[in-house]
């Protein structure tokens, strides 16, 4: 509910983008990553340019973007739910 009512803090925003470029990065020392991701940019995306602007448009997202998707896509009426059970 709060990421559709309050921006996120400064703190928590600069702790997000570290915390995914970071992932990002770990997940780059796997050729099979690479090649999935340069075969996802060429068939779905705007081509192989987009796999270094990743840094870029990650710092490029503000404590108001998160507010308007939080605001378009997280509506309170709507949920998912699912049952996980294991093998007897």
């Amino acid at each position: 509910q709060r990421l559709r009512t309050d921006e996120v803090g400064q703190d928590e925003l600069d702790r997000a983008v570290q915390y995914t470029l970071g992932s990002h990065a770990i997940s780059q020392q796997s050729g099979a990553v690479v090649l999935g991701e340069m075969l996802d940019d060429w068939l779905f995306g705007s081509g192989l340019e987009e796999p270094g602007a990743f840094e870029a448009l990650v710092r490029a997202v503000t404590a108001r973007d998160i507010l308007r998707y939080g605001e378009a896509h997280l509506d309170p009426g709507r949920r998912a739910e699912g049952v996980v059970r294991g093998a007897a």
